[in-house]
C-alpha cells in the first residue's frame, strides 16, 4: 500500500527525529508542518476524487444496467471502496507525525485529555478534510506568527490526538488549545467549543474540575517518579528480526517483545505462550487508526526503514505479558492485584485483606493497562505508579488538602458511586491470548 510513499515517509521521519533531538529548532518545526500539510491536502483531494467516482458508479448501477454490466460496476465500487479505505488509513499515518510533534513538547499524560470530550469520556469526533477548510489560511498565519516569536505550536488538524482548538501551543508541560474564529457569528456549535476549551484550560491550570467527563469532582496529581519504558528493547528486537524473520526479547520478567516478518514465523511463538499469557498485536491498533492517545510509534521506532516496515505491515510487532508476573510485581510492593472479566477494567488492586466499601480499591482501566503495550512501559514503573495511587487514597483528606491544595480535599456531599462487582478472570486450561 505504502511503497509509492516510501520516500515521503523517510523524509518526514528524518525531520521528526531531528526535531526530537533538537526541539528548539523552530524553523524545522514549521518546515515539518508544511510538509505534513501538503501531504494531508493531497490525500484529502484523492479521497474527494474517489468519493465522486463512487457516487457516479452507484448512479450507473441504478440506471438499469444489464446483469453482466452490473457485476462489473459492482466490482468497480468495491475496488473504489478499498481505495478510499487505504487513503483514509494514509491520512491517519500522516497525522501520526503530527502527533509526534505534540509529544515531543508536551507531557503525554496531559495530551490524552485533548482526545476526549469534556462532557463525557468518549473520543471527540475527528476533524473533517483540511482541503478547502474555511479559516485554514488564518490558522496557518497565526501558527507562523507564534513560531516566529519563538513559541512552539502545532496545527491541530495535523494530528490525530488534538481534537480541541485549531492551534495547540506547545510550551508545556500542558497543551494550550486555541480556537481561531473566522467570523463574529455565534451558534450552538461555537458555544460548545468555547465551553470545552474553557473547561480544559481550567483543568490544566488548576489540576481540578467539577462536572468534568461525567464526574462531579476530578483532581489531577503529578507522581514525581522516573517513567521507564522499553522502547530500546523493542527497537533491538526489530533489528534482530531483520536477519532471521523472527526475534523475541524479554526486557523484564514476564514481559516479552516479538517481531516477525511473515505468517510462517508466527509458528515460533509457541515457547513464549505460557498459561495465562496476554498477547497483543500492535499492528491492529495501527491498522484500526486507534493508536491514540498512546505515545506515537513514529517516535518509538527509531530507524526509518523499520518504521516504514511497521507502517506497511511488512513486520508484525507483538507483546506478551504473563499475568502471574504482573500479580507478583504488585505483591512485591505490598499490593494485591486481580485480573477481572470486564470490558473496561483489566485489574483490581487493593491492599491484601482490604474490605470492600471501606478500604481503597483501584480499578485499572483497559486503556491504562494498555500503556504496557503501546507506550512500552515497564512493569516496574506501572506498579510503582499504582502504589502511589493507593497511597494517595489512603491519606486523610485534611492531609491531602494541606499537601496538594484544597481541591484534593473530599468534596462536601459527594455523589455516591456504586463500586461494580468484578468477577476474577477465568483462564482457559490451555494457553490464552487476547
Amino acid at each position: 500500500m505504502l511503497h509509492r510513499y516510501r520516500h515521503s515517509i523517510y523524509a518526514l521521519t528524518d525531520k521528526l527525529h531531528a526535531l526530537q533531538a533538537k526541539p528548539e529548532d523552530l524553523t524545522l518545526l514549521l518546515d515539518l508542518q508544511k510538509a505534513l500539510l501538503t501531504r494531508i491536502k493531497r490525500t484529502d483531494a484523492r479521497i474527494a476524487e474517489l468519493k465522486a467516482k463512487r457516487k457516479a458508479l452507484v448512479q450507473l448501477k441504478k440506471s438499469g444496467q444489464s446483469k453482466e454490466r452490473s457485476k462489473v460496476t459492482k466490482a468497480a465500487i468495491a475496488i473504489t471502496d478499498e481505495a478510499i479505505s487505504d487513503a483514509q488509513q494514509l491520512l491517519f499515518l500522516w497525522r501520526c507525525f503530527g502527533d509526534g510533534i505534540a509529544f515531543i513538547y508536551v507531557n503525554k499524560q496531559a495530551l490524552k485529555h485533548m482526545l476526549y470530550n469534556t462532557h463525557d469520556y468518549e473520543v471527540k469526533p475527528s476533524p473533517g478534510a483540511i482541503l478547502g477548510k474555511i479559516g485554514l489560511r488564518k490558522e496557518w498565519s497565526i501558527l507562523e506568527a507564534l513560531i516566529k516569536k519563538g513559541i512552539p505550536a502545532v496545527l491541530s488538524d495535523l494530528t490525530n490526538t488534538i481534537r480541541h482548538g485549531d492551534i495547540c501551543v506547545l510550551i508545556g508541560p500542558d497543551p494550550i488549545p486555541v480556537e481561531v474564529k473566522t467570523s463574529k457569528n455565534s451558534n450552538a456549535r461555537v458555544d460548545r467549543q468555547i465551553a470545552s476549551l474553557t473547561a480544559l484550560n481550567k483543568f490544566f491550570r488548576t489540576d481540578a474540575a467539577t462536572n468534568f467527563r461525567g464526574l462531579d469532582h476530578v483532581v489531577r496529581l503529578e507522581i514525581p517518579m522516573p517513567e521507564g519504558n522499553h522502547a530500546d528493547a523493542m527497537n533491538e528486537c526489530i533489528e534482530r528480526s531483520r536477519e532471521t524473520g523472527f526475534a523475541a526479547l524479554s526486557p523484564e520478567q514476564g514481559l516479552t517483545y516479538v517481531c516477525v516478518d511473515s505468517e510462517g514465523a508466527v509458528s515460533q511463538l509457541g515457547p513464549y505462550m505460557k498459561p495465562k499469557t496476554i498477547l497483543t498485536i500492535l499492528n491492529e491498533m495501527k491498522t484500526g487508526a486507534s493508536w491514540m492517545p498512546y505515545f506515537p510509534f513514529v517516535l518509538s521506532i527509531r530507524r526509518r526503514e523499520n518504521l516504514f516496515a511497521f507502517m506497511n505491515g511488512d513486520i508484525t510487532l507483538m507483546i506478551l505479558i504473563e499475568t502471574q508476573a504482573v500479580v507478583d510485581a504488585f505483591a512485591a510492593k505490598g499490593l494485591a492485584a486481580t485480573f477481572v472479566e470486564h470490558p473496561q477494567v483489566s485489574l483490581v488492586v487493593t491492599r491484601p485483606g482490604a474490605v470492600r466499601g471501606q478500604d481503597p480499591t483501584s480499578g485499572i482501566s483497559t486503556g491504562y493497562f494498555a500503556r504496557l503495550f503501546y507506550d512500552f512501559e515497564t512493569l516496574q514503573s506501572f506498579v510503582d505508579t499504582e502504589l502511589a495511587h493507593i497511597t494517595y487514597m489512603e491519606t486523610p483528606s485534611a492531609d491531602l488538602a494541606e499537601r496538594f491544595g484544597a481541591a484534593h480535599a473530599t468534596p462536601e456531599n459527594p455523589t455516591p458511586v456504586e463500586w461494580l462487582e468484578f468477577r476474577p478472570m477465568v483462564w482457559p486450561d490451555s494457553q490464552s491470548g487476547s
